[in-house]
């Protein structure tokens, strides 16, 4: 199944005291442990986290709230503290099949990937059901998430995930971003860190879910965000492949050359 490897499973949570449950009560047996991570929720979203009478359960409290990319990173680091070696993130308003988590785990397991990234439209248009601006907006943080990797990236803002112990602990997470977006940017890093990315097709489960994305303000900004990293990317990799100028030798006409 997951060869033995301890895995950890994280779930940001902000007033999801509806939903929260039925994740909870979906987290696979083989899970070695479970972060409930509360960030700063105005319903009962830590009562329910903390009725969930789980061996396993790690419960986190972020107050006031710092944002989901914050809790995901305060989810890794606890899971790190108590020896996860396999970390997988699937957020609390019950989208993703915990059935096919076992789909995101095994690479890494097995050792053939650092980070793998659920992927909603290699199943076609999630569940039918997606609202057809965010899936455009989907499609076009993916394009341009896709530029600034130098890589193609199918489903850049899907949650599904799940990464390596090791790869966690090469992070440098001051270039995450607390808020969205997170999934896009730790995508960004992997890349930029070579790290071995796989994508595997997962479903969304949509029902009546209301997202705190504002969708006039926060994918506009997510997506110059992340044309600006490809920006960074392709300066730095100009800055490493101007080879040095070299001063003439004597009596040499030329006055250096560089390419």
């Amino acid at each position: 199944m997951t060869d033995g490897a301890r895995v950890a499973v994280v779930i940001p949570a902000r007033d999801e005291e509806r939903l929260l449950p039925r994740v909870l009560a979906a987290v696979p047996p083989w899970v070695s442990s479970v972060v409930p991570v509360d960030d700063g929720s105005r319903d009962r979203t830590w009562d329910v986290i903390r009725a969930w009478h789980d061996p396993r359960a790690l419960p986190m409290r972020l107050s006031p709230g710092r944002g989901v990319g914050a809790a995901i990173v305060a989810g890794y680091a606890r899971a790190l503290d108590i020896g996860a070696e396999v970390v997988a993130v699937v957020a609390a308003d019950a989208q993703m099949d915990l059935a096919e988590l076992e789909t995101l785990v095994r690479p890494i397991a097995r050792g053939a990937a650092d980070y793998v990234q659920g992927n909603r439209f290699r199943c076609g248009r999630p569940n039918g059901r997606m609202p057809l601006a965010r899936h455009w907006g989907n499609a076009l943080l993916s394009a341009s998430c896709s530029w600034a990797a130098g890589a193609r990236v199918g489903d850049s803002q899907c949650g599904f995930t799940a990464a390596g112990a090791d790869f966690l602990g090469r992070l440098d997470r001051r270039r995450l971003p607390p808020g969205y977006g997170f999934p896009a940017f730790l995508r960004l890093e992997a890349q930029r860190m070579r790290a071995r990315v796989v994508e595997v097709p997962v479903r969304a489960l949509y029902g009546d879910e209301v997202s705190g994305i504002r969708p006039l303000l926060d994918p506009p900004w997510i997506c110059a965000r992340i044309l600006w990293r490809g920006i960074e990317r392709r300066l730095e990799h100009s800055v490493v492949r101007r080879p040095p100028v070299h001063a003439p030798a004597f009596g040499s006409k030329r006055i250096g050359e560089a390419g």
